[in-house]
């Protein structure tokens, strides 16, 4: 178990000249970092790189020498001569590369091939994978879920395709990040009848009053019509029933001071926190 008063730290490292070059957004990796912070994890660093291997070998040779608790990478898995990142991950922990026996089998059965001489070459690339890597099938496509250990590190490959990254992740990832976590987090979203300028002070004195809770505002989704803007409270503990008890406890704090100012708001999203779903507007 990790220290109790320490978020796990992580780091996401998306692979794809399509997504540096921006012909894809790289939805992945928020995603990711909104199940991760279910666990209150922290993340470090997220990373986009293209499809090469100089590029590549770096980012991941940096994020390796920084020793987070867990490296996320996604993409570069495929069947196609551009997917370096199993050979990069081998490559820098010094390990071969080997067929694993299970994947290539599935990939048999999948397809109705007779047997093994049947695959393609882009089909035993995917089924290839470092020595001594633990391999999740993926439940919803082809290329596996890897999971190697780097001293303290936690190494997770993904595939790139949303679809079957996020199959891989819950199947895989995040029970095994759940095991490491001492740490649970809730979040509750509410919109303020203020601007940001009259909200600032109200978060700055709510997050020094009570530590370990995060207040956000968010200007980009305020709509000028309606006048409201929404505000995250996320708070932390060291099980989900105290995160959200301390989610509430800043809710409370944080509302009673827009209350004070003679201002409305309403709930937008409990979270999960155990409060009422359907928004409500509370006057002073």
């Amino acid at each position: 178990m990790e220290q109790a008063d320490r978020p796990l730290q992580i780091e996401i490292v998306a692979v794809g000249t399509e997504i540096a070059m921006g012909r894809i957004q790289d939805t992945n990796s928020s995603w990711i970092a909104s199940r991760v912070a279910e666990l209150g994890a922290f993340i470090n660093r997220i990373t986009i790189v293209p499809d090469e291997e100089g590029y590549v070998l770096d980012v991941l040779g940096s994020a390796l020498e920084r020793a987070p608790d867990a490296l996320i990478i996604t993409g570069g898995m495929g069947p196609t001569e551009d997917d370096l990142t199993v050979a990069c991950v081998a490559h820098l922990m010094n390990l071969s590369l080997q067929v694993d026996e299970d994947t290539a089998d599935r990939f048999v059965e999948r397809r109705n091939l007779p047997d093994r001489s049947h695959l393609s070459a882009g089909a035993l690339k995917m089924a290839t994978v470092p020595a001594g890597a633990a391999v999740g099938a993926n439940p919803v496509g082809s290329a596996p879920e890897l999971h190697l250990r780097s001293n303290s590190t936690d190494i997770f490959v993904l595939p790139g395709p949303p679809r079957e990254m996020t199959g891989c992740f819950d199947a895989h990832v995040m029970p095994a990040l759940a095991a490491r976590a001492s740490r649970r987090t809730c979040s509750i979203r509410v919109a303020v009848e203020m601007h940001e300028s009259e909200v600032a002070p109200l978060i700055h004195d709510v997050s020094t009053q009570q530590r370990g809770t995060y207040l956000k505002a968010y200007v980009a989704l305020w709509t000028p019509g309606e006048g409201y803007l929404p505000v995250d409270v996320v708070a932390t503990g060291v099980s989900i029933e105290g995160a959200r008890e301390a989610a509430r406890t800043a809710l409370r704090t944080f509302t009673d001071m827009v209350e004070a100012h003679g201002k409305r708001w309403r709930l937008m999203d409990a979270g999960g926190s155990g409060l009422e779903e359907p928004a409500t507007v509370t006057t002073a």
